[in-house]
């Protein structure tokens, strides 16, 4: 979602994604090549340097530099999204009605930073299959917002009013801070 990510970076924290069904990144890993601190380079997997590649994912850059990553992958998919807004307390119980059935995709939940509302209420999105969609997925484009999102994302830093205007237009518009 933060095109600020690397993949080296992603595997080197163990990040999680928007999967409400699946583990961190690292299970995704098949293999690594990884540059140690006396300069060399290794191959790594669950049979190769199988200790080292355990260490590397999750180990913040203390253990090598990621070069290389072959993951496993996924087919495309389109997805349909849908949203809740809930009182913070009621957030764990909408979380497993929504985002822990087995046809959510993808899940993701903000606390509101609006100070009027301020942890008290959260927006849960959930993302499904597409039973519409037909044939094959749209080509990716440039996301014409980007720009306009970047600026409200970044407004919102020591400013009551951006941390407002942000909640309100994900409240009543979607989108999901980017």
């Amino acid at each position: 979602s933060n095109a600020s990510f690397s993949v080296g970076g992603s595997l080197s924290v163990n990040c999680h994604g928007w999967q409400a069904n699946r583990p961190p990144i690292a299970s995704t890993v098949k293999r690594l090549r990884v540059m140690l601190a006396d300069g060399s380079v290794v191959s790594l997997g669950a049979d190769e340097n199988a200790e080292l590649f355990s260490l590397v994912l999750g180990g913040y850059g203390l253990f090598g530099v990621i070069l290389e990553a072959t993951l496993g992958t996924v087919p495309n998919a389109m997805y349909v999204a849908e949203r809740w807004i809930v009182p913070a307390k009621a957030y764990a119980s909408a979380f497993r009605d929504h985002a822990g059935l087995p046809e959510a995709h993808l899940a993701y939940g903000r606390l509101s930073i609006d100070p009027a509302t301020l942890c008290e209420e959260a927006i849960l999105t959930v993302y499904r299959d597409d039973l519409t969609a037909k044939g094959e997925l749209p080509r990716a484009r440039a996301r014409e917002l980007s720009r306009f999102k970047r600026a409200l994302f970044r407004g919102e830093v020591e400013s009551d009013y951006g941390k407002g205007l942000r909640s309100f237009l994900e409240r009543n518009f979607g989108g999901e801070g980017g």
